[in-house]
């Protein structure tokens, strides 16, 4: 499913630079900005403590995909685990308001910061000048995509480290003490938020077939989840340092001007073209390559029988195409663009919950055949995998709830509802067969055995 052009482009670092990309992304500075109004200096624990729920939910599906590399996670996992139909429904969920919504949002993200700098083009063209650059990156191959996102990241760590640097006052610090920390509820409240900022390293599993080393899916999750944790914390640290800025701004306004108070013109310009601009940036070049591989695996399941000539592999430079005019169709309309993000995570925690739960039928497949990797069956991996379930269903339902009160639940039934008639009707009358639960079986069986090099 979704064959690798190369099976040993993806090194361990590139693999931790996408996870790190993918990861970082323009939230931090937007809720920085809001909590730190609220929470002062106690922000940076807030990072720390929204950490473990998301590490919890993160790890086991790095193990997933350590032991079973393949392509296109999102829709494979649960389509050989769970069911394919379900697979199908959460996969359609996630690509529809991804391609509508997150990445036309991401591009425009990009195009506030550079109109600040460069105001002579407008917003708008700056934004669909992004999402062509990004276009045309991925119909080159992986290896610029590779390249483009191993770099920006470096830079990207590079000048978020100096810029905490800079804007971190020691002489402002102040102890804290369990009084300034606030009540149970609100803390609770703030964790929950938090935890969306950590949300995107699961991602690499989707490439699992494009490394030759399914040890480094692994490894790349255990490197890059620390080094996020610690920028944050960082990050968070330092502007706790800066004292109060003017209470009655908005909320990224806020931020900006404590910022630039602290920094020099020439450095504040380029804390926002190595701050908040890569931090999209990265974000939206790696979600356009994620797309692409369930894409392809959906279509090679037969659920879009018109993108794929017969046995043909689906065509890659088709794929980024139908999505570039899907995304630049949604910006082109800007119809709710945030709130089809939001649908698009909601999406993705559905695929994390039934990547979670494909754990189980995983290791019985494994026990069928007399196979007992260790970290698999260990105790505590059980145990973190059931925590992480759980705390991954508590943060869906808190997203569902957030959608409730807003009154956008009805848009997002919507989504899913499309979605199921689409499915029922290209199992009616398309030509879409569901793989035998036998076969299904036996690829995972074999994915496992590819991972430990056991050839029988």
């Amino acid at each position: 499913m979704g064959q690798s052009t190369d099976k040993k482009a993806l090194s361990l670092f590139s693999l931790v630079c996408m996870a790190i990309g993918l990861t970082i992304g323009g939230g931090i500075f937007v809720l920085t900005s809001v909590l730190s109004k609220k929470l002062g200096t106690t922000l940076p624990y807030f990072y720390l403590l929204a950490s473990f729920p998301m590490f919890f939910i993160i790890f086991p599906v790095a193990v997933l995909g350590r032991y079973f590399p393949t392509n296109g996670g999102i829709y494979f996992y649960p389509s050989r685990l769970v069911s394919p139909r379900f697979a199908f429904l959460i996969t359609w969920i996630f690509l529809s308001t991804a391609s509508f919504g997150q990445v036309p949002l991401f591009t425009l993200a990009c195009s506030d910061i550079l109109f600040q700098i460069f105001p002579f083009v407008s917003k708008d063209l700056w934004a669909f000048l992004i999402l062509t650059v990004f276009f045309l990156l991925n119909v080159l191959g992986l290896k610029p995509v590779l390249f483009v996102q191993n770099l920006l990241v470096s830079i990207l760590i590079f000048l978020l480290g100096y810029s905490i640097f800079r804007l971190t006052d020691l002489q402002t610090a102040s102890l804290i003490s369990i009084n300034s920390f606030p009540s149970f509820g609100i803390g609770l409240e703030t964790i929950s938020i938090l935890c969306f900022t950590y949300f995107g390293s699961n991602a690499i599993i989707e490439l699992g077939n494009e490394t030759g080393k399914p040890k480094h899916l692994l490894k790349a999750f255990l490197w890059a989840f620390p080094i996020v944790v610690f920028i944050y914390f960082s990050f968070s640290f330092a502007i706790s340092t800066l004292g109060t800025g003017n209470l009655g701004s908005g909320n990224s306004e806020y931020l900006f001007s404590l910022i630039q108070n602290r920094l020099t013109p020439t450095e504040y310009k380029v804390f926002l073209l190595g701050g908040p601009l890569l931090a999209v940036v990265t974000s939206l070049n790696g979600i356009f390559l994620i797309q692409t591989k369930s894409f392809i695996g959906l279509i090679e399941d037969g659920w879009f029988p018109y993108l794929r000539k017969g046995s043909e592999s689906p065509s890659y430079i088709k794929i980024f195409t139908i999505i570039y005019i899907l995304s630049g169709l949604g910006l082109y309309l800007q119809w709710n663009l945030e709130t089809l993000a939001t649908y698009s995570t909601v999406g993705w925690f559905f695929v994390i919950l039934a990547q979670l739960f494909s754990l189980y039928p995983a290791k019985q497949i494994l026990k069928e055949n007399s196979y007992f990797p260790k970290l698999f069956f260990k105790t505590e991996f059980a145990v973190i995998t059931v925590l992480g379930f759980g705390f991954a269903f508590l943060l869906t339902g808190i997203l569902l709830y957030r959608l409730y009160e807003d009154e956008k639940l009805l848009g997002f039934i919507v989504v899913m509802g499309l979605g199921i008639l689409y499915c029922y009707l290209i199992s009616k009358f398309g030509k879409q067969k569901l793989i035998e639960k036998q076969n299904r079986k036996q690829e995972i069986l074999n994915l496992y055995l590819k991972s430990e090099d056991i050839y029988e």
